[in-house]
């Protein structure tokens, strides 16, 4: 990646009036949480305001659901703050996805008034990459007109680990369909004019799929990242097959890799992985920004959640800012301890020349979002709003995938219940004839709120669950419909439920569209389904696709009602 030359004269001259100070808030991406209006109607920035004037950080990640004006007024405030702060910069607006239909805290936000779409598993699923490429566009399109500049995403992780909590933000356990499916998404986001483009940090790098024992590293204990066959290589293709395709920022994970030679502390800690493989290896020359939270303790909806400074628990805050840029990386997330950097430079522990290195990168992305020139957001048209919208739902309705009995399978008069993982079921079923039962994918509860944002352990649903699941089917006809945010073991349920589906993170009205027959489900498996959890743990859990008699195949699914097989569904 080679900047235009007359960029870097324009953001070389932009340096050399900012003050070590300014460079160093250049260096941290904070947090600015969507609030609701003051007592005069304005947005209310909470500690936003602080990190723009005291730390001139003039990056945020804005957190929580909120719908498009509320997420543009928001935008709006920020930058006149910005401006009123005097930094020497325009403010840069990142986010976690948001075009889907389920919140999922830590990983995305509900729509709240954005299109929905499938989450990655589910476009995964559709095996087509045209409609890839539109769900890019619209996350680009409305996060412009939302003020948004930078998606925290995609991910190009190949999930082999099928019990890591992330696992629904890949694009699923084959390397090739991530590369085909986030290739055509990517292309989508970035779009062609600088003034409407929305980049993309794709993560986590060199791969996070293969979690030991399927573990997140958000926690101490699922900090190591495993390679139990030797495949580093295949986790690392989609990044290798990726970033020469417009990509200008990179995530590496908290994890730190055992058992493999590399220096055994986390990826941003890691010198052999960012400029060795990364940089010098893949050539890439864009920003590195580190996962959010590595380098200082957090208070998370009232607990405290340590550093992810994994391999440097013991080490203190100036020793982790010195490692992470020593390693290669160039922006801290969810961070904002400037003078730090400020220190280190001060105390000749690092040069300013490098902090020039890394604050350059990051205000040529600026110039390449057309941010120095303006920032503002755009306003996209209600009939754009209302394709998009339209676009997502048929999309969400194409990505269920059909794994046992057809269409139509019940009646219009069907009613649909949720069984919980206690067996609890939502509302009586009466002298109803026929019925959907909708269950999410099992997990083993875990202690605090932070905890229970990352679903983990078994991908057996609990006793009590079954029981009432099999007693609902042995009653009556039933469609079991699982939102697959794991590869759930559905052996207990398959024989018995008359139609069994799973979806990703579909709407309540599309699952019944589908299950009713009023939609066709074209979606394909993304992932292998095990028959137990021996299954899971039998084979090598760094490999893809590596069950050797899986209860439902990479690649099932019934085939499209009416419709041609589109491309890649063979696969």
């Amino acid at each position: 990646m080679i900047p235009h030359p007359v960029l870097t004269d324009r953001v070389d001259s932009l340096i050399a009036t900012m003050s070590l100070a300014e460079k160093a808030g250049t260096l941290f991406h904070a947090m600015a949480y969507v609030l609701p209006p003051g007592p005069g109607g304005s947005v209310e920035l909470g500690p936003v305001r602080h990190h723009l004037e005291a730390h001139r950080i003039s990056h945020f990640a804005v957190m929580g659901p909120a719908s498009p004006q509320q997420m543009a007024d928001l935008a709006h405030a920020i930058a006149d703050a910005g401006r009123e702060a005097e930094l020497p910069v325009p403010v840069t607006l990142s986010s976690d996805p948001r075009q889907v239909s389920a919140d999922r805290p830590g990983h995305a936000a509900a729509a709240s008034g954005f299109s929905e779409w499938p989450e990655p598993l589910g476009i995964a699923a559709l095996r087509d990459p045209d409609t890839a490429f539109l769900a890019g566009r619209a996350t680009g399109e409305e996060f412009r007109a939302a003020g948004l500049h930078v998606l925290l995403g995609p991910q190009l992780d190949v999930l082999t680990e099928l019990r890591w909590a992330r696992g629904t933000g890949t694009f699923g356990g084959d390397p090739e369909l991530v590369i085909e499916t986030a290739g055509a998404y990517l292309r989508g986001l970035h779009g062609d004019n600088p003034k409407n483009r929305v980049s993309a940090v794709v993560k986590h790098f060199p791969g996070a799929g293969p979690q030991l024992d399927g573990e997140d590293s958000h926690f101490a204990y699922g900090k190591d990242q495993a390679y139990p066959g030797g495949h580093f290589e295949t986790h690392l293709r989609p990044f290798e097959a990726l970033l020469g395709q417009g990509v200008t920022q990179v995530m590496p994970y908290y994890s730190r890799p055992i058992g493999i030679g590399l220096e055994e502390v986390g990826f941003a800690f890691n010198k052999e992985v960012i400029t060795g493989l990364l940089r010098e290896r893949l050539g890439f020359d864009g920003v590195v920004l580190s996962d959010f939270g590595i380098l200082t303790d957090h208070d998370i909806m009232g607990e405290t959640v340590p550093a992810r400074a994994w391999g440097l628990e013991d080490a203190d805050v100036h020793t982790r800012v010195l490692r992470a840029l020593e390693a290669g990386v160039d922006q801290f997330g969810g961070e904002a301890v400037p003078e730090v950097v400020v220190q280190l430079v001060e105390d000749s522990r690092i040069s300013e020349e490098r902090i020039d290195q890394s604050v350059r990168r990051i205000l040529l992305e600026k110039e390449r979002l057309g941010l120095l020139d303006d920032a503002a957001p755009r306003p996209l048209a209600e009939e754009r709003r209302e394709q998009l919208r339209v676009a997502g739902l048929a999309a969400q309705r194409r990505a269920v995938t059909v794994l046992k009995g057809g269409w139509p399978a019940v009646p219009e008069s069907a009613p649909a219940v949720s069984v919980s993982a206690t067996g609890e079921v939502d509302e009586e079923l009466g002298d109803a004839t026929a019925a959907v039962v909708l269950a999410e994918a099992p997990s083993e509860p875990r202690s605090g709120f932070f905890e229970s944002m990352f679903p983990a352990g078994s991908l057996d649903f609990p006793d009590a669950q079954v029981a009432e699941i099999v007693d609902i089917c042995r009653r009556m006809p039933t469609v079991v419909a699982v939102d697959l945010t794991r590869p759930a073991v559905l052996t207990p349920i398959v024989d018995e439920a008359a139609g069994l589906v799973v979806h990703y993170g579909c709407s309540r009205s599309v699952i019944l569209e589908v299950v009713r027959g009023g939609a066709p489900g074209e979606g394909r498996l993304p992932v292998q389904l095990p028959r137990s959890m021996a299954d899971v743990l039998d084979g090598d859990l760094d490999a893809p696709l590596d069950i050797e008699d899986p209860l439902f195949e990479f690649g099932a699914g019934a085939a499209p009602r009416n419709h041609e097989i589109r491309k890649g569904t063979e696969r």
